[in-house]
C-alpha cells in the first residue's frame, strides 16, 4: 500500500448511515473510509485529506482502523474507570466524579459515540461549544457560560489523559476558549439589611434553617461542611493559655481545616449538641421536619452518627430553604455562597488581616481570597484615609 499514490478523494452519503470517503490511487485501486459522524464533520475530514493528498503527506493509516485507536465511548468508559480508582483512594470527590460524567455524556450526546478520537477536530471541539450554547438543559434552561466552562474543563481533562495514555497524540479540545462569563471572579455578598430581613423570615421556619444561616454567615463554610459538621467535629485547643473553640470543616475534595468559632456560633452548636441527648427535642424535631425528602430512618442514622443537622438528610434542603426565603424576600441574590461571600467580605471591613481570611476560607491561593479586596468601594474608601500624603 505504501508503494500506490494517493490522487484524490470523493465523499458518498447518500443511501448510507455513515458518510464514507473513498481514496482513489494512481493504479486504480480504491479503499473506503467509514467516517462514524455527521456529515459536516465528513465534510471536514475530506477537505484535510484532499489538503494532505495536495502536499504529499497523506498517510491512510491516520483514517483506518489500524491507526484510528478508541472511539469516544471507548475514551468515556476508560476515563470513568480511572477516575473511579481515584475516587476509591479518595484523592477524588464523589461529586466531582458525577461531574466528569456528565460532562462527558454531553459530548456523546452532540457526537457519534463512535466516532473515532483521531478523526476528532479542534473545528469539532468548537462546535461542541457552540453546539452546548444553543442548546438547551433538560428544564428548558439555556447553558450558562460558567456552566459550559465546567463541562470543557472536565472534558479537556478526559482528552489530556488520552494524551497522556497515548491514545492520541494531541488534545482537540487544548486550544478551545473559555466563553467569557460576566460573572467569573465576582461576587456577591448580603447586605446588613437584608441579613435582617432574612433572619426574621427564618425565624418562623424550621429551627434548623436559622441556625445553619448564621453558621454560615458566621464561619464562611462551604455547603457540604455544615451539612456534615458532627459533634466529633468540634474541640476547643488552648493556645497562649486561652482556650479556643474550633470546628473541624470537611470540604472540597475531603480536605479539613480548622476553623475557629466565635462566641455566637459556640452557642448555637452548644444547643445543637444538647439536641443530640434530648429525645423531646428529638421528636419536636422530626414532627416539624416531615416532608417526601426527609426518610426517618435515614435521620436517626445520622442522629446515631452524631450529626449536629441531623434532621435534613441531603444539602439540597438547604439550597431549597433559602431559595425559598429568597423569593419570599424578594431578594434579587441569596444563596448559600453568598454567605460565604459575605463572611469574608465583612471580615475584611472589620479589618481582619486577608492572609487570615485565607485561612479563614480554606483557599490554597491567596489570589483567590483577594478577589474580595478589590471590588468593595468601602473599604477603599476607608483606606485611603490611612494613607499619609508625602
Amino acid at each position: 500500500m505504501n508503494n500506490k499514490i494517493p490522487k484524490f478523494a470523493v465523499l458518498r452519503h447518500k443511501g448510507r448511515k455513515y458518510p464514507q470517503i473513498t481514496i482513489k490511487f494512481d493504479d486504480k485501486s480504491e479503499k473506503a473510509i467509514t467516517i462514524h459522524a455527521d456529515l459536516k464533520t465528513a465534510q471536514k475530514i475530506l477537505y484535510k485529506i484532499k489538503r494532505e493528498i495536495a502536499l504529499g503527506e497523506f498517510d491512510i493509516d491516520k483514517y483506518t482502523n489500524k491507526g484510528l485507536g478508541i472511539t469516544l465511548k471507548e475514551l468515556f468508559n476508560r476515563f470513568v474507570e480511572h477516575r473511579e480508582r481515584l475516587v476509591h483512594l479518595g484523592q477524588l470527590s464523589p461529586k466531582t466524579l458525577d461531574h466528569n460524567i456528565f460532562s462527558l455524556d454531553l459530548l456523546i450526546e452532540k457526537f457519534d459515540p463512535d466516532t473515532k478520537l483521531q478523526n476528532f477536530t479542534n473545528d469539532d471541539a468548537t462546535n461542541f461549544m457552540v453546539m452546548l450554547k444553543d442548546s438547551r438543559t433538560s428544564r428548558g434552561k439555556v447553558f450558562k457560560p460558567g456552566a459550559i466552562n465546567s463541562y470543557l474543563r472536565d472534558i479537556k481533562a478526559a482528552f489530556n489523559w488520552a494524551v497522556k495514555e497515548k491514545l492520541i497524540s494531541e488534545n482537540p479540545f487544548q486550544d478551545v476558549s473559555k466563553l467569557p462569563n460576566p460573572n467569573e471572579k465576582m461576587f456577591r455578598h448580603i447586605s446588613e439589611e437584608d441579613i435582617g430581613k432574612i433572619r426574621e423570615y427564618l425565624r418562623e421556619k424550621p429551627e434548623w434553617q436559622l441556625d445553619i444561616f448564621n453558621l454560615y454567615l458566621w464561619t464562611g463554610a462551604r455547603r457540604s461542611e455544615i451539612f456534615n459538621i458532627k459533634k466529633q467535629s468540634l474541640y476547643v485547643d488552648v493556645i497562649k493559655g486561652e482556650k479556643i473553640p474550633f470546628a473541624r470543616l470537611t470540604g472540597k475534595g475531603n480536605k479539613t481545616r480548622n476553623m475557629p468559632l466565635c462566641a455566637q456560633a459556640c452557642e448555637v452548636l452548644n444547643k445543637r449538641i444538647k439536641y443530640l441527648e434530648d429525645p423531646t427535642k428529638q421528636f419536636e424535631i422530626v414532627d416539624k421536619s416531615k416532608g417526601p425528602t426527609q426518610d426517618k430512618n435515614v435521620q436517626m442514622s445520622r442522629l446515631k452518627q452524631g450529626y449536629l443537622f441531623w434532621e435534613i438528610i441531603d444539602s439540597s434542603s438547604i439550597t431549597k430553604a433559602f431559595a425559598r426565603a429568597r423569593h419570599a424576600i424578594g431578594l434579587e441574590y441569596f444563596n448559600v455562597h453568598s454567605l460565604r461571600h459575605s463572611f469574608a467580605t465583612y471580615c475584611l471591613k472589620d479589618e481582619v488581616p486577608v492572609t487570615t481570611v485565607k485561612e479563614f476560607l480554606g483557599h490554597e491561593d491567596i489570589t483567590t481570597t483577594m478577589i474580595y479586596t478589590k471590588v468593595d468601594d468601602e473599604l477603599k474608601a476607608r483606606d485611603i484615609k490611612k494613607i499619609k500624603p508625602r
